[in-house]
């Protein structure tokens, strides 16, 4: 958060008292803690029940099948986003990985905690403004919201270098993919649908509310749409190199190797705020940053495109 706003919170909290709005963030979020807390000691009591021995207490642990691509709930998101049957099959790899693999969820999802936080702290302070009509500091948050989301993308992505099945790889490498570009397109489009597509449909629904004008809260969210995509197209190249699950999980591999690439993101992400936020001033303004974002998209995608085939073709080659 920035220090001046966060210094003139504390000072106006401190003068004012609580307000409703942050007695019901504390309320939900004091709920949030018991909830998860019951969920862990529920958990860790059926893991050390599995433990004990004799009787049906070692009954066989089986992961869950995955959705098949031909079914009709499996087949019904291939079929919307992705295009050929190489970028299906990245798709549908990607989606019953996360459906089967706790750990990958488990790892991705705690990284949307900043940029929740910050949405919910905004709107609960009356710091939630639109910017396309306050030019105060009031826009800085939900700004704010756009570059916290892009920060989460490099290391969602590197997540899903990792599996438990790691050693299956060679099927990747060896499969006779007319161009495995396609498949890596799927792959992103499956990381984006499973998680970021939720957060932003949740962050619209917020905004909507809290600036009761539908149209804005759409046009904040194309633009962090548009910059989210933008950070997945550079992290697939940047943070994954290659194909998806084929590393197993150590202790140090998630952040450490992937810091100069989410520091590009973070970076690229908060100038692009500060251009937001002088932009929303006036709607040729608005307009001319959304067009900008489009054409660097456009420009991005054939980039990444082209590196990943160079990639991949060293990987088969090795």
């Amino acid at each position: 958060l920035p220090p001046m706003w966060l210094a003139r919170w504390v000072d106006l909290a401190a003068r004012e008292g609580p307000t409703p709005g942050v007695l019901t963030v504390a309320a939900v979020g004091a709920f949030a803690v018991l909830v998860l807390l019951a969920a862990a000691v529920f958990q860790l009591g059926r893991a050390y029940g599995n433990l004990q021995v004799g009787g049906a207490a070692w009954r066989r642990a089986a992961l869950p099948h995955p959705v098949l691509p031909g079914s009709v709930s499996g087949g019904l998101l291939t079929r919307l986003f992705a295009r050929g049957r190489v970028e299906g099959a990245g798709f549908w790899l990607t989606r019953a990985h996360f459906s089967r693999d706790p750990e990958l969820k488990m790892r991705s999802w705690p990284l949307f905690s900043m940029a929740g936080g910050a949405a919910l702290l905004a709107v609960a302070t009356g710091n939630c403004g639109d910017p396309l009509r306050a030019s105060d500091t009031s826009a800085v948050l939900p700004i704010a919201v756009i570059a916290l989301l892009a920060s989460a993308v490099p290391p969602i992505v590197q997540n899903v270098s990792f599996s438990r099945d790691s050693g299956a790889v060679f099927l990747l490498e060896s499969a006779p993919l007319v161009d495995a570009a396609r498949f890596l397109a799927g792959v992103r489009k499956a990381i984006l649908v499973t998680l970021f597509y939720p957060a932003l449909f949740a962050l619209s629904l917020l905004l909507a509310w809290a600036w009761r004008d539908p149209l804005h809260a759409l046009l904040h969210v194309g633009v962090a749409w548009l910059v989210v995509e933008g950070a997945a197209r550079w992290s697939m190249v940047s943070v994954l190199r290659g194909y998806p699950f084929r590393e197993a999980m150590v202790r140090g591999a998630t952040m450490g190797p992937i810091v100069l690439a989410s520091g590009v993101v973070t970076g690229a992400a908060s100038t692009l705020g500060l251009i937001h936020f002088f932009a929303a001033r006036s709607a040729a303004g608005f307009g001319a940053f959304a067009l900008g974002l489009v054409v660097a998209l456009a420009l991005l995608e054939r980039w990444s495109a082209a590196r990943t085939r160079v990639l991949l073709g060293r990987v088969q080659r090795g």
